[in-house]
């Protein structure tokens, strides 16, 4: 009887032990430090003639101070997966975390789930004075398309840069072609 009960416990502590060596890699996996900047660079929407001087330095990237972003698994936007984590860089653009080794993309929040890419499609759905309808097709590639990919290995990331594009005003939308008066 003893015995029975030695074995049982050993056969319990061998099932407990097996249950947890079987947890997916990436719930083992160690994290590792990610850190950063987040840039944007200027862009000319026309009006006078400025110095060549003048647009190479609004072409210089800045730091983007404030600027939330979300991380996804795997390297392309997926809009039917949530977001493992969320930051915002500091008033100098730098931002740390840490994460799991894999593959990530990085979107802005306009990206990060359907409700936008929804509310975008029903906004821009038909033509208008200064819009034409927005092109589906180009609207669903354009959400896919992460603002950056990062690949987290067994090392820690640094000086991971993530830079983005001012747009002029008229082109800040998606997928749609501005039709409307230009600025002076």
């Amino acid at each position: 009887m003893q015995r029975a009960k030695i074995i049982l416990g050993i056969i319990a502590i061998l099932s407990i032990c097996t249950a947890f060596n079987l947890k997916p890699k990436t719930e083992c996996a160690k994290k590792v430090s990610v850190s950063g900047t987040v840039m944007h660079t200027g862009v000319f929407c026309g009006g006078m003639r400025i110095s060549d001087e003048r647009l190479e330095e609004i072409k210089k990237p800045k730091v983007f101070a404030n600027k939330k972003l979300f991380v996804k698994k795997g390297t392309k936007n997926d809009l039917k997966k949530k977001p493992v984590l969320e930051f915002v860089s500091d008033s100098s653009g730098n931002f740390s975390f840490s994460l799991p080794p894999g593959e990530y993309c990085i979107v802005e929040e306009l990206k990060k789930d359907k409700k936008n890419y929804d509310k975008l499609l029903n906004e821009y759905k038909t033509d208008t004075k200064n819009f034409s309808a927005i092109s589906p097709t180009c609207l669903a590639e354009w959400f896919k398309t992460p603002d950056a990919v990062l690949t987290v290995t067994k090392s820690a990331v640094t000086n991971f840069t993530i830079t983005f594009q001012n747009k002029c005003k008229w082109k800040q939308v998606p997928c749609v072609t501005y039709r409307g008066p230009m600025p002076n």
